[in-house]
C-alpha cells in the first residue's frame, strides 16, 4: 500500500500484544491463505490436479495450497473439486461457471 505507521511513541498496555496474539495469528493465517489462493489459481488447469501437484507447479507450501483450495470453491464457482477417500487425493480443476 505504500505507507507505514510508527507506533513506537504510542502508549499501549504492556500486555496488549500478548492479549491480541490469537487475533493477530488468525489475521496472518488468513492473509497467508488469501495469498496462497491467488497463487493457486495459476496452478489449476482444466485437468484435475491434487493440492501437492498444484503446490509444486507454483512453488508453494502444499498444506497452504490445500487449505486455500478447500475454500476457493465457495468464492470462485469455476473451481471444481473431485473428492477422494483420502483428502490428499482430492483433485481440483478450473472449469466454466456453474
Amino acid at each position: 500500500m505504500g505507507f507505514c505507521l510508527d507506533i513506537s511513541r504510542m502508549k499501549f498496555p504492556d500486555d496488549l500484544f500478548e492479549k491480541m496474539r490469537p487475533q493477530i495469528e488468525h489475521a496472518f493465517a488468513a492473509m497467508r491463505e488469501l495469498g496462497a489462493g491467488e497463487i493457486v489459481h495459476q496452478g489449476i488447469a482444466d485437468k484435475g490436479k491434487t493440492a501437492e501437484q498444484i503446490a509444486r507447479s507454483v512453488d508453494a507450501d502444499p498444506e497452504d495450497v490445500f487449505h486455500s483450495l478447500r475454500h476457493l470453491p465457495s468464492n470462485d464457482l469455476r473451481i471444481n473439486v473431485a473428492t477422494d477417500d483420502e483428502s490428499a487425493d482430492d483433485r481440483f480443476s478450473l472449469g466454466p461457471f456453474k
